[in-house]
């Protein structure tokens, strides 16, 4: 009997990594990546063997001192009623005189926690619950700091901030990104100015940011989404406090992670497969050889659904194939519909080697931070001022670049059970020949586009200096006197020979007059003129009286008038 109930939970041995499932791929993935090949970790054991501090501290109970002693499997007796609060659906009470087959031992990881009533709880790390982290000290909840210098006033400092709006310094460390998570140390003084000092997780580089940097803006909840358990333990340290979304005062304080060891067991009254920790107070008792058989017979089935037939299982009477012609193992149905409805999965889907555009741009972005860091410390820093004087550094708010688009979390009942198949990669290499041929064909227009430009720059040149050319051939003209050229074929005497006529200057208006003071430097008088309406004819009358005329009525100085006159008599 006893050895049929080992051959049963060996078999078992497979249902182990269904509970772990996605913890135990996680890690594969992540070391196969590497390319180190990994081994599935037997954490199955049949005997319980901790140390001897161990012992002491967490598993001083006594069913935890019975496993040590006595090699699983066996039947037990519990001996005291176990009233466990705050019971399940399914009522899991143990009572006086039940009977339990335990069948063997696991070491699944909790995180070890405080709840908000202060009491220690045990939480799986893959569940569905999403969780606000929260700053270390309470008074720093939902908080926003608006300026360095308001974060330096805050008692005590924060020991963690996210930078919300950031600023561009030449200063090594001054320089900020959106979204990066610093670590606060202390505030000291230098050179007469307050600075905030740390270091950031970005760049792994220390900081010193003055107190004049009004225009950044920090907040004390490090992360701006909301995070399962199994993605916080991944992204942060413990000891850190977590709070329930949309449950204000549902805070816990996640002490630590680590493994606790359980006992897998059945009873005879239920279907169900239970685990039960090792710090249990349960008080049992073992079952003698005949009684145990009869339990055997009830609570073994209810194994043989965990089961998975398609991993490590030897075929009798044949002979083994070749490697590659062996089944692959294959999950369990039920299991993998369930996981794959779980964020856990979705999110392990998403990695699948094969989405290769999500592995370029998380490779992009590392590049693009060492190109940063390397451009941070190539660049020189300043030399510090003389004391007394003011403080200025060469900050000015920029445009932060654009995060990357991140996908909101989805609800409980709205993921169900899709699968996220890769892209295949030949799909992948057309889409980027397409790109490619995009890409040359807007360098050829592009060129096309200066070539044109340069054309029409020249041509713009030329037409400037045309402009020019005429320019200068207006002004000329104007400066020179009209001559009109004569028709020498109207001419009586058929000469051919060039004349000029002369300038009738009496047939001319008063506006012809104003111009005419305007070219010889006497436009302080055309207004005059214009008001007493003098015209070509009355000029000519005008210059023949002399120049007392000019003097007396016009008001004109002698020697202008003299020279009206003398100008007058040249064209007449």
């Amino acid at each position: 009997m006893s050895n049929d109930i080992r051959l049963l939970s060996k078999m078992a041995k497979q249902a182990s990594i269904v509970s772990e499932y996605p913890d135990y791929y996680h890690e594969v993935f992540n070391f196969r990546k590497q390319g180190v090949q990994v081994e599935p970790i037997d954490e199955i054991c049949q005997k319980f063997v901790p140390s001897k501090d161990e012992m002491n501290a967490v598993y001083n109970t006594p069913l935890a001192r019975l496993l040590s002693k006595k090699q699983l499997p066996f039947a037990v007796k519990v001996t005291r009623s176990l009233d466990v609060p705050g019971k399940n659906k399914y009522g899991i009470n143990l009572k006086a005189g039940g009977m339990l087959m335990l069948h063997f031992i696991v070491r699944p990881k909790r995180v070890f926690a405080t709840d908000p009533k202060r009491e220690g709880v045990a939480l799986p790390i893959h569940a569905e619950q999403l969780y606000e982290v929260l700053p270390t000290e309470p008074a720093h909840d939902d908080k926003m700091f608006q300026g360095t210098a308001e974060v330096m006033k805050t008692n005590p400092l924060p020991m963690r901030l996210r930078i919300i709006d950031a600023i561009y310094s030449n200063v090594p460390e001054e320089a900020q990104e959106k979204g990066e998570i610093i670590e606060v140390s202390h505030v000291e003084k230098r050179d007469g100015v307050k600075v905030l000092v740390g270091r950031s997780t970005l760049t792994k580089q220390n900081f010193a940011f003055p107190e004049h940097m009004q225009k950044s803006t920090y907040s004390a909840m490090i992360s701006e989404n909301h995070l399962t358990l199994s993605a916080i333990i991944r992204k942060f340290k413990l000891p850190l406090r977590v709070r329930k979304v949309g449950e204000k005062k549902s805070v816990y304080l996640l002490n630590e992670v680590r493994k606790e060891a359980q006992v897998i067991c059945t009873d005879p009254q239920d279907n169900h497969v239970f685990a039960m920790a090792l710090t249990c107070p349960v008080h049992v008792d073992c079952v003698d050889k005949q009684g145990g058989e009869a339990i055997v017979k009830a609570t073994v089935p209810q194994l043989y659904p965990l089961l998975n037939l398609t991993w490590g299982l030897m075929e009798i009477g044949r002979a083994p194939l070749p490697l590659q012609q062996q089944q692959t193992p294959q999950p369990l149905l039920g299991v993998l519909c369930h996981w794959l409805n779980s964020r856990d999965g979705s999110e392990l889907v998403s990695m699948i080697p094969g989405n290769f555009s999500e592995t370029k741009t998380s490779q992009s972005l590392s590049l693009e931070r060492k190109k940063k860091e390397l451009e941070r410390k190539l660049t020189p820093r300043p030399p510090l001022p003389p004391k007394g004087t003011t403080v200025k550094t060469s900050i000015s708010p920029t445009v932060p670049p654009k995060p990357l688009e991140k996908k909101p979390m989805p609800g409980k009942n709205s993921m169900r059970h899709e699968a996220f198949p890769p892209r295949p990669s030949s799909q992948l290499n057309t889409e980027m020949e397409k790109k490619q041929k995009e890409i040359e064909n807007l360098k050829k227009e592009n060129q096309e586009l200066i070539v044109s430009l340069n054309k029409q720059q020249e041509e713009n040149k030329a037409l400037q200096s045309n402009i020019s050319e005429l320019l200068e051939e207006i002004c000329r003209l104007k400066k020179e006197d009209y001559v009109v050229p004569v028709d020498v074929h109207t001419r009586p005497d058929s000469q051919y020979e060039e004349v000029q006529t002369q300038w009738n200057f009496a047939n001319e208006s008063v506006e012809e007059v104003s111009k005419f003071l305007d070219r010889i430097g006497l436009s302080a008088y055309a207004e005059k003129f214009r008001k007493e309406n003098v015209d070509g004819a009355l000029l000519c009358d005008l210059v023949a009286d002399g120049e007392e005329i000019f003097v007396t009525e016009l008001k004109m100085k002698r020697l202008h008038a003299r020279k009206l006159i003398v100008e007058i008599k040249k064209k007449m």
